[in-house]
């Protein structure tokens, strides 16, 4: 019994040297086949399906993670962000214009629109506060400005005719000359009146 274990192992054996002899010859072909450079229509499907893709993902995920960096770094100093809005505010006379409190607003709200963190953040409810602050800020720069216009409204019909005070200057003396003009004929028309009621 044991050579007949023997040879159906020692067929076995033979078989299996046979299976990886072909498998080999295979591989072998097909490496050889693969090894060829690849033509210029599979480098432009290759570069359409995969390399364009992966480059443009590439580069919208590098700007996001610049934006919210740079969001980052806002947040994270808040004083040069305070020197910089308190030196434009102080270059200006009468205090801040709607464009520059529009525009500060604006950049913090891109600022707070880049930093999306996780709900369970400690610096998630600081960002939801300052984005309620912010909506509260436009929402009173649009009352202002709609205040504005009410009182411009009010003012411009309350205020009557303008006059132009240097015209009706060159108009007197204008006038002092005609003035004598305007004697001179009230009086002949008095001693017409005064003849007709004489005859």
């Amino acid at each position: 019994m044991p050579n007949r274990d023997d040879e159906d192992l020692a067929d076995l054996l033979a078989e299996l040297e046979r299976t990886l002899t072909d498998l080999r010859a295979a591989v072998d072909d097909d490496v050889r086949r693969q090894r060829r450079p690849p033509t210029p229509r599979e480098m432009l499907r290759l570069t359409e399906e995969y390399t364009l893709p992966t480059i443009i993902a590439l580069l919208e995920a590098t700007v996001q993670s610049l934006e919210l960096l740079r969001a980052v770094l806002r947040l994270s100093d808040p004083e040069r962000t305070g020197e910089r809005l308190r030196d434009q505010l102080s270059t200006r006379e009468r205090g801040p214009t709607d464009a520059t409190l529009r525009a500060a607003v604006t950049d913090l709200r891109d600022a707070l629109t880049g930093a999306d963190l996780p709900e369970d953040s400690a610096a998630s409810s600081v960002v939801a506060d300052a984005r309620e602050l912010t909506a509260t800020i436009e929402e009173r720069l649009r009352e202002m400005e709609d205040e504005r216009a009410a009182d411009d409204a009010t003012e411009a019909e309350s205020r009557g005719v303008d006059i132009d005070v240097d015209s009706d200057i060159d108009d007197i003396d204008d006038s002092e000359a005609d003035d004598s003009d305007i004697d001179a004929e009230l009086e002949s028309i008095r001693e017409s009146v005064e003849d007709e009621n004489d005859q």
